[in-house]
Parts: C-alpha cells; structure tokens; sequence
C-alpha cells in the first residue's frame, strides 16, 4: 500500500491527486485512495491539517497534489453579513468568510437561523476551506480574554495592517498595479498568510467580474482587488479605508469569540473600541512596514495546529 508520511515544501509538479473534502483533510491517520483509485495511508504527523494545493511525498517518490473536493455547502449573502456571521460564529461552526458571502456545510437548521436573520441563502457545491485569524496567538497563551484579544488585535492592527496592507490599498486606489500587487505578495510571512489574501482577492475579483468592474492585475491580493472596487465606485479614499480596516476587524473579532470563546457582549466591545480607532488610522500615512514577527511567527505555527478550524 502506498504510503504518505510527509509534506513537501516549495513547488514542484505533483504525479497523482488526493481528493478530500474538508473533514477528512483535518485528520492525519487516514486510510484512502487516490484519484486513480490506488489504495493510500495518509500518516502524518499529528496536527496536520490537509488544505487545497498542499503537496506531499509518497513512499514511492511520487509528489501527490491535495485537492480539496466540492462539498454540499450554504452560500449565504445578507445586507447584515457580520450579524449573521455573529451568530453563525456563536455555536462554534467553522465558516468560510470571503467579501461579501459567507459559507458553511449544509445544515437546515442552520439555514433556517440564516433566513430568519434576513439572508438570502443558497445551496452550493464547492471547495470548503473555512478562514480565520487568532487561533495560534489562542493555543499559545498569548489571547485568553477579552482584555488580551483586544490587544492583540489592535497590535496586529496599527503594527501590521495599517503600516502594510493599507499602505499598499491607498497606493493600488491611484492606479492598479502589477509589481505592487507582487510585492505585496512576496511580503506575505508565511504560507497561509499568502494563500487567504490570494482566495479572499479572487473572490472578491470573481464577484467585481459579475459586477461588471474589471480587476486587470495577474493573481490579486485582496488589497489590490477592494482598490480596483473603490476606483470603479468612486468611493473616496479614507472612506474606502475605513471600510476595508473594519472588514478586517469584524473578521478579526469573530474569530476570537470562536476560538476563546468570548461572550457577544465581551466582542461587541472589542469592536466598539477598536472602531474608534479606524478614522485616526486611515487619516494617516504610516512608514511602510511589515515587521512583525510574533504575528508571522505564530502564522507559521499555525498551519500545523492541532485545534487549527481556520486557515489562517
């Protein structure tokens, strides 16, 4: 029986697919197949945790190529997607969050709670690859209340987003480019980190395409994408980064309420506290920097937790 005990690092061209849906992918002893339909043990360390485009090492020296296969899912769309998100968060499901949707497994009676907070739900077949952020900072020790999730996030906030990503939107806003978007890209601390702005960019480019907005750059990070959307929509500048720092937020506090878990008042807070902080932050121009090496440090944990629901 073919054996795989390990992950490849790096590209390389892969000679056979695993196919999986996500709740295989996180178990790390698996008796399988492949696509061929060759009989396969999945045995990897513990806490590994599969994701689309993974590559692994096979005991015959094949690079097999993980995919993650289409799943059943709700496709959910709401004027109040941060609400609805909320409570989805609430009772601990893992949700794939992306600009302007919001997806879980099928589940009718989380359907139903969907509906009757106002969204407008569909169902879907598509890869499920549920996305967050504090996880790792949480398994540390780092976040373990409120008060230390709140720090957390205003620190990755005013350190990271606001000296890297902002910077980079506020640029990409007076005129789309390609070596910006690279560069952006190529800052990016660790895997998973470079694969959530690529998702999240061709998500939201996906959805500009239907919306009739062009997003005329090669693999765009979210970033440069939500700048090719203001652009279009003349949406004026500290206006647009106020709304991309409170996307960003909402994300951020979601997923501390999971991962703690917090209470909805004890997020709420967060949120109002930090908000506050927003129009400060895109009114002015920090120095660009992407030093911070606790929140890539952690990242680079993260992509091997064993507790790991998120992605990033």
């Amino acid at each position: 029986m073919l054996e795989i005990r390990s992950r490849l690092q790096g590209r390389a061209a892969a000679q056979a697919r695993l196919e999986l849906p996500f709740e295989l992918r996180q178990k790390s002893r698996l008796h399988t197949r492949l696509s061929n339909g060759e009989e396969t043990a999945v045995l990897l360390p513990r806490g590994e945790i599969l994701r689309g485009g993974d590559l692994l090492a096979a005991s015959d020296g094949r690079v097999v190529e993980v995919v993650a296969t289409p799943e059943k899912l709700l496709h959910i769309e709401s004027d109040e997607l941060a609400r609805v998100a909320y409570h989805l968060g609430n009772r601990h499901v893992p949700v794939q969050l992306a600009p302007g949707f919001l997806r879980i497994a099928e589940d009718h009676v989380l359907e139903e709670l969907a509906r009757k907070l106002g969204a407008r739900v569909s169902h879907v077949e598509a890869p499920f690859e549920p996305e967050a952020g504090l996880e790792a900072a949480v398994e540390a020790g780092i976040v373990s209340d409120a008060a230390s999730a709140e720090r957390w996030i205003g620190d990755v906030l005013e350190l990271s987003v606001a000296r890297i990503e902002l910077a980079v939107l506020r640029q990409q806003m007076v005129e789309p480019s390609q070596a910006l978007n690279d560069f952006f890209l190529a800052s990016r601390e660790s895997a998973e980190l470079r694969a959530e702005t690529l998702q999240m960019g061709h998500s939201l480019a996906k959805l500009l395409a239907d919306l009739g907005v062009e997003v005329p750059i090669e693999q765009p990070a979210l970033p440069t994408a939500f700048a090719c959307a203001a652009r279009a929509w003349h949406i004026a500048e500290r206006d647009a980064l106020v709304a991309y720092l409170w996307s960003w937020l909402e994300n951020q506090v979601m997923a501390a309420i999971k991962a703690l878990p917090l209470g909805q008042t004890a997020g709420q807070k967060i949120l109002l506290a930090l908000g506050a902080r927003l129009d400060a932050i895109a009114g002015k121009e920090a120095e660009w920097s992407n030093f911070a090496p606790g929140l890539a440090f952690l990242s680079a944990r993260h992509e091997t937790q064993y507790s790991r629901l998120f992605r990033s």
